[in-house]
């Protein structure tokens, strides 16, 4: 909710709180996939690619392949930043 408000602060840190708190499950996908978004909105592209990476790989590990394919739509955004 922070994200889409543009509190980006408040936002990543709420993303890694998730992260700190949740087990490998959908859930730290869902946290690093945010944060890749978080990472892209802030300029900083590079964590946002390692953040879609773990989204990508945590989707794939689930079997969540909305959850993937919306992290792979994140790193495609990444090469236009």
């Amino acid at each position: 909710m922070w994200y889409a408000q543009g509190e980006l602060a408040r936002a990543r840190a709420e993303a890694e709180r998730s992260l700190r708190l949740s087990e490998e499950d959908a859930v730290t996908a869902f946290a690093h996939n945010i944060t890749g978004y978080i990472e892209l909105a802030v300029g900083n592209a590079e964590a946002a690619r390692v953040c879609f990476e773990h989204s990508v790989s945590g989707f794939r590990r689930v079997g969540q392949s909305w959850g993937a394919g919306n992290a792979l739509a994140g790193m495609f955004e990444e090469n236009f930043i």
